[in-house]
């Protein structure tokens, strides 16, 4: 249940100012849509985009950089290793030795799955200043109660990695079980919930001084019973930033089509990785913002109401008593 942020009092949903002292209060979750969640966010993002470009904008790039030089120099090589391999193997299933396609294969699968844990160390740190970008965009001009002390981007990377090591422990278990129908769908739905139960502890680890485990568990504290609007809020965040990724994708394959071949190949060439870069790069710098400011609305709102005192103090002087709200 929502309180009031100056004199604790417990509010109804409804309520839009204290009974006891006066203060104007927020609309909580429960009174507002996952639409009007989401063009509050959209207003934090077109408020400041300008700034979100400047803290975001350089480690976004830097990552796209290093994936594209991953790929070029690594990746591609590998990939182009494995091809052939697998191509003798469907020829002559019976005749053909399946181990170095394996090992080829394995280390493929290994450095993909490697570089994309690290970079995403950068896109962690990317989404960590944007919510401060965010915080800060949000509350101009308004008279929301102050944060307490704060946490650090390095707590936001912790949880990354402790949220990434968890979900990968579950797929690799619903993997290894994949021959049965019913624990593979089972471990993909485990893996939504718990993405969904952990989702503000990004915000909460920046803003608040809890560490990696803390913010996971107060993550589960604030998401108890909003997962729903959460899973909405991040779906619509997500197919704004593909189709922005595919309008990209396509200008720079429109831009670059001198440098393309006319049928494309098993293994892409460094113009398609180019163009498949600067798609997703321009695809970031538009969303990151946005997902980052979803992440400090859902906050702002959830966090006051989880942290309310479950006892009513008692009124200001002169103020006339208010009997319980049930």
């Amino acid at each position: 249940m929502p309180s009031c942020a100056r004199c604790g009092t417990p509010l109804m949903v409804e309520e839009r100012a204290c009974p006891t002292c006066g203060e104007p209060v927020a609309p909580t979750p429960d009174a507002v849509s996952v639409g009007d969640l989401f063009r509050e966010a959209w207003a934090v993002v077109t408020k400041g985009y300008g700034r979100f470009l400047m803290v975001q904008g350089p480690v976004l790039v830097v990552l796209s950089g290093l994936w594209l030089l991953l790929n070029l120099q690594v990746l591609t090589p590998l990939l182009a290793e494995v091809v052939p391999l697998a191509e003798a193997l469907q020829a002559d299933p019976e005749g053909s030795n399946p181990e170095p396609f394996l090992r080829a294969t394995a280390k493929l699968l290994g450095v993909v799955f490697l570089a994309t844990f690290l970079l995403g160390a950068l896109l962690a740190l990317a989404v960590g200043l944007g919510m401060r970008t965010a915080h800060a965009l949000r509350e101009q001009g308004q008279a929301a109660p102050a944060l307490g002390p704060a946490g650090s981007l390095g707590t936001v990377v912790a949880v990354y990695f402790l949220v990434s090591f968890a979900l990968l422990g579950i797929v690799l278990a619903g993997l290894a079980l994949s021959w049965l129908i019913l624990p593979l769908l089972l471990a993909v739905g485990v893996v939504i919930y718990f993405a969904l139960k952990w989702a503000l502890a990004y915000p909460v680890g920046l803003f608040e001084p809890t560490g990696a485990f803390g913010a996971l568990a107060r993550s589960g504290e604030l998401t108890r019973g909003y997962k729903g609007k959460i899973f909405l809020g991040f779906l619509l965040a997500g197919l704004f930033h593909m189709g922005v990724t595919l309008v990209a994708t396509f200008l720079a394959t429109l831009a670059g089509s001198s440098y393309l071949p006319e049928e494309p190949g098993t293994v892409p060439t460094a113009a398609e990785q180019v163009v498949s870069a600067v798609g997703s790069l321009v695809g970031s710098l538009v969303a990151m913002p946005l997902y980052s400011a979803l992440l400090v609305v859902f906050y702002r709102r959830l966090a006051p109401a989880a942290s309310a005192p479950v006892a009513t103090p008692a009124p200001f002087a002169g103020a006339p008593p208010r009997p319980p709200p049930f």
